[in-house]
């Protein structure tokens, strides 16, 4: 979470901005980053149906690191019915069980087969 991509819909622009460290230190994951921005961004006199309103989406604090785990997607933005920051979470958990070797029963072999999903490119030119 170094990078900050500011989208402007009604403008058609994109400005990527870095993300200040303290920030990072302060507020860890994209939930507080994202309630960071939201208060900054908008205030009690913002619409929230309006187009000054604004839909942050943040990656959790783990989301990128190089294990089985789970990631976290935060979006934030200024909730219509009640005017205050609304979340919403989406998260990926993944679990891995160990188990120990067993030997199959005698003369008895399982396998799961399944259609390969190998594809192949060729290029005309």
């Amino acid at each position: 979470m170094n990078k900050l991509a500011v989208i402007n819909l009604a403008a058609r622009t994109v400005a990527v901005r870095e993300v200040r460290p303290d920030l990072r230190r302060r507020f860890l994951g994209g939930r507080g980053i994202n309630t960071y921005l939201l208060f900054h961004a908008v205030d009690q006199r913002t619409d929230p149906l309006g187009p000054e309103n604004v839909l942050i989406l943040g990656a959790g604090l783990l989301t990128g690191l190089p294990w089985v785990g789970g990631t976290r997607c935060n979006f934030t933005a200024k909730s219509p019915e009640t005017a205050f920051p609304l979340e919403s979470v989406a998260t990926q958990r993944t679990a891995v069980v160990p188990t120990a070797n067993v030997d199959p029963e005698a003369g008895v072999q399982t396998a799961v087969t399944t259609p390969s999903t190998t594809s192949i490119a060729s290029g005309v030119g």
